[in-house]
């Protein structure tokens, strides 16, 4: 798996927690470093925190299925506010979850 996070301190926890759940992890804090790691190691699952992406995550994610065509990618996304109920646009074409991931829920989604 590879963890594409910029926060270094969520990127170490992350990757802790699923190296506990007994995954194999690579991590980077940006999309040029993502994009290097595609080319040197066979993943499966890119979790991309959603402000690596920018305004454009649909050029983003196309970049890595270029490298990786068969690699599920999952966006994070920050955790919604309790008292917004607007949501940012999203493009339905592609995965989304939010994170912090407790335990359970990173289990899912990385299964």
């Amino acid at each position: 798996m590879l963890l594409v996070e910029p926060n270094p301190d969520l990127q170490s926890k992350l990757a802790r927690l699923v190296t506990v759940h007994g995954h194999r992890v690579i991590g980077t804090s940006s999309l040029d470093g993502a994009l290097a790691l595609l080319e040197a190691f066979p993943v499966d699952l890119v979790l991309l925190a959603e402000e690596v992406c920018g305004h454009d995550p649909t050029s983003v994610v196309a970049e890595l299925v270029s490298i990786r065509p068969h690699a599920r990618i999952v966006i994070m996304t920050a955790p919604e506010p309790a008292e917004s109920g607007v949501r940012p646009a999203r493009f339905e074409a592609l995965e989304y979850a939010p994170r912090p991931f407790d335990p359970e829920a990173l289990d899912a989604l990385i299964g």
